[in-house]
């Protein structure tokens, strides 16, 4: 997923961080800020509050939601199909 330009990992890993994270954000013992790598290990960025978490978190839901939404489509494409010929030309551009 994307935040602030930044690339980051939706691994199954990360998503619980990121989950963690967001469960935690106000909690006072959390100290800021909290150093991200980006997915290429390029960059870091530095988020900053508890806002900067919360937004990550979205950026993250939403991207998993589009693609899970995408896949869907597709589900419903092969569904519809009533020939192997229907299902062979659904193409998964993802």
């Amino acid at each position: 997923y994307t935040y602030k330009g930044f690339n980051f990992s939706l691994s199954d890993r990360a998503q619980t961080n990121i989950l963690a994270l967001y469960s935690t954000k106000d909690d006072p013992i959390l100290t800021y800020p909290i150093k991200f790598n980006t997915i290429d290990d390029l960059n870091t960025f530095d988020a900053v509050n508890a806002s900067d978490i919360a937004n990550m978190y979205y950026s993250a839901l939403a991207t998993k939601k589009n693609y899970l939404d995408s896949g869907t489509v597709l589900k419903e494409q092969i569904r519809a199909a009533t020939t192997q010929a229907e299902v062979d030309i659904i193409n998964d551009i993802r």
